[in-house]
């Protein structure tokens, strides 16, 4: 399934990117 949650992703490489492009949304 699609989950925002890096203990969702068992691939860990999208979850990564995931959170960190979050991440950097919300510092611009």
């Amino acid at each position: 399934g699609n989950c925002g949650n890096v203990v969702c992703t068992p691939t860990g490489g999208k979850a990564k990117l995931t959170p960190g492009v979050r991440f950097r949304r919300k510092t611009n």
